[in-house]
């Protein structure tokens, strides 16, 4: 027997929010053009490519506000289509802005790992979520390696959705051996859904 598990991690939610110097801003008008000029978008139409392109070339206007923000609506675009297949996914929301949290060396992790919104500001988006039956989990910063942060990120998610019955996924995969499982464990998150990647589990 096979289980699909569908799960989205919210790095962020809008290029807007991106400040100017982060290197994510210019990551996403680079894949545009990469997208646009090589086989990254399959057969798809010359018009299709021509969207992407134009979406790389505009991101300066998006940023200022005068073109519209297609990260804005991307969220709610795949609620949308989940609702149309009847299906519903994990989505795991980072609980504090401008924190890149540490590495399991011990480092400050690098800048763009930093997410810019603040989930309290979306709080009744995530409530209505959950009542319409998707899982609304913690995307954890230093939760895999600290037990006060653990603590205070699973707190945040707990606060908006009023419950403790939570699970995690650590942002970009940061994992701390065993010692993740652990910790993790004491501090009463329901489960770990990191230890996983693309090229393998």
């Amino acid at each position: 027997m096979y289980t699909l598990v569908l799960t989205h991690d919210i790095d962020y939610l809008s290029l807007k929010e991106i400040p100017w110097f982060c290197r994510t801003l210019w990551g996403f008008s680079y894949r545009c053009f990469l997208a646009a000029f090589t086989s990254k978008l399959g057969t798809r139409s010359f018009r299709r490519r021509a969207r992407v392109l134009w979406d790389g070339i505009s991101m300066p206007l998006i940023k200022l506000g005068w073109r519209s923000d297609p990260w804005a609506s991307s969220l709610e675009q795949m609620i949308e289509i989940e609702k149309h297949l009847g299906v519903r996914s994990t989505i795991y929301f980072l609980p504090f802005p401008n924190q890149p949290g540490s590495t399991p060396a011990g480092m400050a992790a690098p800048y763009n790992r930093t997410s810019f919104y603040d989930v309290g500001d979306h709080s009744e988006m995530l409530r209505l979520l959950e009542s319409e039956g998707w899982e609304i989990g913690l995307h954890g910063i230093n939760a895999y390696w600290d037990e006060s942060s653990a603590l205070e990120e699973k707190g945040k998610i707990e606060e908006i959705l009023g419950h403790d019955n939570i699970g995690i996924r650590m942002h970009w995969l940061y994992y701390n051996h065993e010692q993740t499982w652990s910790l993790l464990s004491r501090v009463g998150f329901r489960y770990d859904a990191t230890h996983g990647w693309n090229e393998k589990v």
